[in-house]
């Protein structure tokens, strides 16, 4: 092979390259703080009630729960007990919820009822469910035997970023390998479903194991 020819192969092996660019490096979005229990008890059962809605979208915070607590299973983080509203209005004594709102001091006492470790609380402070998608997510979880919070982790994940585009897609190449789309790691982007998995998934990364 002439020198040339070698020359040639390496500018298309370089312009296959550039073209596809390979799964880039993940890209921290999410802030997180991790803090041991001063009990040192191993949280291994978490409660997760509703989400709160900040957003002005309460109707979305169920699905988002959903995929958090999916998150979770799949990174086997925890095991998990979700407690519904309803569920909630059932167990908890009369007068404890107002306005569909339970206290922090009477989910972590139904947590010690239900031999849970912890309670994780959610707030979705921002979603826009339509390009370009962003989801902001802040979460606590607190510890049911001292009421410390352990780890919170927050993040506004806005589609239009290009660094977010960049995370999802090393997201999409090395967690989603076995999914298929026409549309590739981009579908993560148009679809509310996926952007949020992407999100709950990334969120629940930062948890201490």
């Amino acid at each position: 092979m002439s020198l040339k020819q070698v020359a040639l192969l390496v500018l298309v092996a370089l312009a296959g390259c550039a073209s596809d660019g390979g799964t880039p490096p993940p890209v921290a979005i999410a802030q997180s703080h991790v803090q041991a229990p001063s009990d040192g008890r191993v949280i291994r059962r978490v409660v997760v009630p509703p989400f709160e809605d900040v957003s002005g979208l309460p109707a979305e915070a169920e699905g988002l729960r959903s995929a958090f607590i999916r998150a979770l299973a799949q990174r086997q983080a925890c095991e998990v007990v979700p407690l519904g509203t309803q569920h909630l209005r059932d167990v908890m004594p009369t007068g404890v919820m107002r306005e569909g709102v339970v206290p922090r001091d009477a989910l972590i006492a139904l947590a010690r009822r239900y031999r849970a470790d912890g309670v994780l609380f959610a707030t979705v402070t921002h979603w826009k469910p339509y390009e370009p998608m962003s989801l902001g997510l802040r979460v606590d979880l607190v510890s049911a035997s001292t009421g410390e919070v352990i780890w919170n982790a927050h993040g506004l994940f806005d589609g239009a970023r290009q660094d977010v585009q960049q995370d999802v897609r090393n997201w999409h190449d090395t967690d989603q390998a076995d999914t298929t789309s026409l549309e590739g790691w981009r579908v993560a982007l148009i679809s509310p479903a996926r952007f949020a998995a992407y999100v709950s998934d990334r969120v629940v990364a930062t948890m201490p194991k």
